[in-house]
């Protein structure tokens, strides 16, 4: 299972690093095309994480960008939650026993780089999220702020 890999590869304190980029212009008809390019900037706070989903993924989202302006490697899973499951009992099982579905390869970058991932299903109505599944000394670093739910209708 991708999630697994994902995993597996952060326990082992190796990252992919790519390269990236996500643009939009301002004005109202380039914004509303945007939703089919996602950026996820990941910072750094005092007390863990944070970032910052832009636009929020729609049912046109054609690719999820993760755009690293932290001092430390982050990962990136966008999957779909699987009916019944909580994103925590989903991270447990890691993806397995149809707890979560990925839509796109998870990757991770080290500081200062981003990678841009396509997604590789139509995204059908139901429970996503957009999590990093890392975990520090803290924690996993999406119960530190790296979470974002959201619903595709």
């Amino acid at each position: 299972n991708r999630l697994a890999i994902v995993l597996g590869v952060a326990a082992a304190g190796v990252v992919a690093l790519g390269a990236g980029a996500c643009g939009g212009d301002d004005d109202e008809e380039t914004s509303e095309a945007s939703a089919e390019e996602v950026t996820v900037t990941t910072s750094d706070t005092a007390d863990g994480y944070t970032w910052d989903v832009s636009p929020t993924p729609t049912a046109e989202t054609e690719s999820v960008t993760l755009k690293n302006e932290s001092e430390e490697a982050h990962a990136l899973i966008f999957a779909r939650l699987g009916q019944g499951y909580t994103v925590d009992e989903a991270y447990e099982l890691e993806g397995e026993k149809g707890s979560a579905t990925d839509v796109i390869r998870p990757h991770g970058v080290g500081p200062g780089k981003s990678a841009t991932h396509d997604v590789t299903e139509p995204l059908d109505p139901g429970d996503y999220y957009l999590l990093c599944p890392l975990a520090g000394k803290d924690g996993p670093h999406y119960k530190l702020g790296q979470l974002d739910q959201f619903a595709i209708e």
